[in-house]
């Protein structure tokens, strides 16, 4: 994968964290990884592996088309727990305002 895609995944990881009112250990707890991996995920040095992108997505409420530069943040989508169906629904957000 090309360099600069990989700054904007990481720099996306950290708006997403950010946003979602975490730190990146209190990230790095959630996700069963080290602080170390989340920051190298947000300055692009490394990816996510393709079994935490779900993981990464449910925590900072993003769609996955987010995380693969398909979407932008204002057409995301926050997922929820939706106890009456017993899994995440995806809720479309109709405006973010990144800082």
């Amino acid at each position: 994968m090309p360099n600069d895609r990989k700054l904007e995944i990481g720099a996306r990881l950290r708006t997403a964290r950010i946003l979602s009112r975490l730190s990146q250990q209190d990230a790095a707890l959630q996700l069963q990884v080290t602080q170390q991996t989340v920051g190298s995920w947000e300055i692009g040095r490394t990816l996510p592996p393709l079994e935490s992108v779900y993981e990464i997505c449910m925590l900072y409420g993003i769609a996955p088309g987010y995380l693969a530069l398909t979407q932008t943040m204002p057409q995301a989508a926050r997922y929820e727990y939706c106890p009456e169906e017993g899994r995440p629904v995806c809720r479309t957000l109709t405006a973010v305002r990144v800082l």
